[in-house]
């Protein structure tokens, strides 16, 4: 349903890269480990380029990989694009997923 909780994550940021310092628009790399709604764990491998807005919020687009903890090899990619926010360490993402199997 929309405005639904469908993912939640913890993870480490495992490389950053300066893509243009008009803006500036700064592209990061992380890997989480989380849960789908359902409780599937998962682990996401993610690169998203983000640019800030007025009052504290960035504009971000993404692109990541989920694969299955539970070793049985099933992975799903997604592209994504929303508004994100940062309370101290967190980021909460609102915005648009489009999720592809094979």
């Amino acid at each position: 349903m929309l405005g639904d909780l469908i993912y939640e994550a913890t993870g480490k940021i495992t490389g950053y890269r300066v893509l243009d310092v008009e803006g500036p628009k700064i592209e990061v790399t992380i890997s989480e480990n989380g849960k789908l709604k359902g409780g599937i764990e998962i682990i996401d491998m993610v690169t998203y380029w983000s640019i800030p807005r007025p009052g504290g919020a960035y504009y971000a687009e993404g692109k990541g990989v989920f694969m299955t903890k539970d070793g049985s090899g099933e992975t799903a990619t997604w592209t994504g694009q929303g508004i994100a926010h940062y309370s101290g360490l967190r980021r909460r993402d609102v915005g648009s997923v489009f999720c592809r199997t094979p």
